[in-house]
């Protein structure tokens, strides 16, 4: 079952393609050895998952990688020669003998360097696929979960069933005369060429784990429990983001009895990236993959949804308003169609002025508030709106606060209960000395003032 992310969500998090100079989420995780599996880690951002069994299955698979160390490396510079290999245009033919020892005379007083490409990717094809095959099989004598066993078998089953099981037992860790290069280029190129790439399938999936789990251990990343009999569920411990240096951690936690995460504070308090971390460890726990949290609990949910940096439409004739409400409208509808969403906000309605701002985004939180199994989080600088929707139960109010000494102001970015009506746009105006830029800009004119002369058109 699908898990449903649009190209708006996908951007606000910088998921698949970098914002501004900052990595995307894929480049973060991407450690893979081969550039087969960098292709496979891209398929899977982009397939997040709802199936618990599935996302299961992957998180312990991953995990028994970061706990045990299974003797299966994959070298890059053999499987990039594999793959080099696949592709060169020399077309396979079936075994002859004549033709064998026509094309070793040949090379042999013109050297050739497919025949050289040839000769070696059999090699390393065949060294590849023997250790594939032992590791599978010890896997299926290890402590390691299901899933992982019934990957493995599936890549037994591929082997064994074909001829293949006969070169690996005979003829690994040997060196092979012209004849045999010969047949066996064209069972591995022709006959055995479908099967051979759904084996590197599998390969670039084991790539994936591994190189997940690696990063998981490198990072101490934390690997998410998932709660199957109560909907709307999530508790994060030491949340963070993982593109900040040296993060402050935070507590997340709502439930359908608080379903609503209010979050409030100056500008640069850490409101947009507290929401971001929320919704990227949700992301990677759909995908079987750790967080970035020291603990996490969340119940399955069928999609994710954010509103953070929203264009307008100059095209269409939108306004950045219009564009926020058509935003809310598309949300409310997939919650009505998906019926179990995390939905993301940063600064509702923040595009019109204040008293529209206030009676607009109150009439829709209210209503939210009111929905089950789908959590909403939202941050806002509208400190009338967050005392208005104060006597709700269902919303649960957060909030940044600032440090102040008089000629420094800046955030702990360690979350607090309540609302917060600090402001801080003036002093960050001031640190940054717009306003003597612009004094000195009026006193430059001042003192260049030409007098007034009749207009010239020409």
């Amino acid at each position: 079952m699908g898990f449903f992310i649009d190209n708006q969500t996908y951007n606000d998090l910088s998921i698949l393609t970098k914002l501004n100079d900052e990595k995307s989420l894929l480049d973060f995780f991407c450690q893979t050895k081969t550039s087969g599996g960098r292709g496979k880690l891209e398929e899977l951002f982009k397939l997040p998952l709802s199936d618990i069994n599935v996302i299961r299955g992957r998180r312990d698979t991953i995990k028994y990688f970061s706990q045990n160390e299974t003797g299966l490396v994959f070298n890059k510079r053999y499987i990039d020669f594999i793959e080099y290999y696949f592709n060169i245009k020399v077309n396979p033919e079936k075994y002859s003998f004549f033709k064998t020892c026509r094309k070793y005379f040949k090379n042999f007083f013109y050297p050739d360097n497919n025949y050289y490409l040839i000769k070696r990717g059999v090699q390393y094809l065949i060294d590849q696929l023997t250790d594939l095959y032992r590791f599978s099989e010890n896997i299926q004598l290890s402590d390691a979960p299901d899933s992982l066993k019934e990957f493995c078998e599936s890549i037994i089953t591929l082997i064994s069933t074909s001829d293949l099981i006969s070169v690996i037992k005979y003829k690994s860790s040997r060196n092979f005369n012209i004849f045999e290069i010969d047949k066996l280029d064209f069972q591995f190129r022709f006959s055995f060429s479908h099967l051979i790439k759904n084996i590197f399938g599998k390969i670039y999936e084991l790539d994936v784990y591994m190189s997940v789990a690696e990063f998981a251990k490198a990072h101490s990343l934390a690997f998410p429990l998932f709660i199957i009999n109560n909907k709307g569920i999530i508790e994060i411990k030491g949340c963070y983001h993982p593109f900040i240096n040296n993060p402050v951690k935070n507590d997340v936690f709502v439930n359908p009895n608080n379903s609503i995460f209010f979050l409030t504070g100056a500008n640069m308090t850490g409101k947009s990236t507290l929401l971001k971390a929320v919704g990227i460890n949700t992301f990677l726990s759909h995908l079987g993959f750790p967080v970035f949290a020291d603990h996490m609990e969340i119940s399955i949910f069928k999609g994710i949804l954010t509103t953070i940096n929203l264009p307008d439409s100059i095209s269409k004739g939108y306004s950045h308003f219009y564009s926020e409400v058509l935003r809310i409208k598309e949300v409310c509808l997939l919650i009505r169609k998906h019926n179990s969403l995390v939905v993301i906000i940063d600064e509702l309605f923040k595009s019109t002025n204040s008293p529209d701002s206030t009676e607009t985004a109150f009439s829709v939180i209210s209503e939210l508030s009111r929905l089950n199994g789908s959590p909403i989080f939202i941050s806002t600088h509208n400190i009338d709106l967050a005392t208005k929707l104060s006597q709700n139960n269902s919303i649960q109010f957060k909030c940044f606060r600032t440090i102040s000494d008089g000629a420094l102001m800046q955030s702990c970015f360690s979350l607090k209960e309540g609302i917060s009506n600090e402001h801080n746009g003036d002093f960050i105006l001031r640190n940054e000395n717009v306003l003597s830029i612009i004094e000195e800009i009026i006193k430059n004119q001042e003192q260049n003032e030409l007098p007034e002369m009749e207009r010239i058109l020409i």
